[in-house]
């Protein structure tokens, strides 16, 4: 066979297709895609994690009243435990309007790698 294009125009024999260090070329390619999935599943693995008991005493409904911006205000607040136990969420919103004029969501737990909480704060008003 004459080195050019590959396929040849025209050719359907499939005999005439070079394989020579094709199945190894394969097989080191289909090994380094299954150590690069165990990989990642192997980061993915849940830690043992226990619910922070501090952060389990605000699972509940709750109703805030305050000022913002020198008026009155009222929220409810719903906190529950999402993903796995390992995170809060609050969900507050305004009770006055509907739709709601201000609703927020925060995302709080307990790094245990540090030891500190950790806070993500979603919102829109």
């Amino acid at each position: 066979m004459k080195p050019g294009r590959w396929p040849p125009m025209g050719t359907s024999d499939w005999d005439s297709i070079p394989t020579e260090g094709c199945m190894r070329r394969y097989l080191v390619i289909a090994g380094v895609i299954g150590l690069w999935q165990a990989a990642a599943l192997n980061g993915q693995a849940e830690p043992s994690v226990t619910p922070d008991p501090l952060l389990g005493r605000l699972v509940g409904q709750w109703t805030m009243t305050g000022t913002v911006r020198e008026r009155p205000a009222t929220y409810r607040l719903d906190v529950t435990w999402v993903l796995r136990q390992r995170f809060i969420e609050l969900h507050m919103q305004d009770v006055k309007h509907m739709p709601p004029l201000y609703e927020a969501r925060v995302f709080i737990a307990l790094d245990s790698m540090t030891d500190l909480l950790t806070r993500t704060t979603l919102h829109a008003f």
